[in-house]
């Protein structure tokens, strides 16, 4: 499945820097979505995921939303913070040292 989700950037503009959502200033977040319900076909339907992703990665501009992200690392999850990643890791240091929020794509801690 291919969602497209339009961003109203008007109205997000302000918080470019006080979000943690760096890439606000994009206007669609293309989501690339494989579900099955037999998970005899997880393989295929992974494959055909990173499949599409690789096909239209070149023709997208870079940046991610860390919520739509699975287990792409730690380089990714950098990446998806953008100039707001060291402020998020002094955030993380200050309010979760023990990384109790630690299965999602998370900062780690300082």
């Amino acid at each position: 499945m291919l969602n497209l989700k339009l961003l109203n950037y008007e109205k997000s503009k302000n918080y470019l820097i006080s979000s943690d959502y760096y890439y606000r200033r994009k206007f669609i977040i293309c989501i690339i979505v494989g579900i099955d319900p037999d998970p005899a076909n997880k393989e295929k339907i992974t494959h055909w995921a990173r499949q599409y992703y690789d096909a239209t990665i070149p023709y997208v501009s870079k940046g991610t939303y860390v919520n739509f992200m699975m287990k792409e690392g730690e380089e990714k999850v950098k990446a998806a913070y953008g100039e707001n990643y060291d402020r998020m890791k002094s955030v993380k240091k200050k309010y979760d040292p023990d990384n109790f929020f630690h299965i999602n794509q998370n900062i780690k801690p300082a």
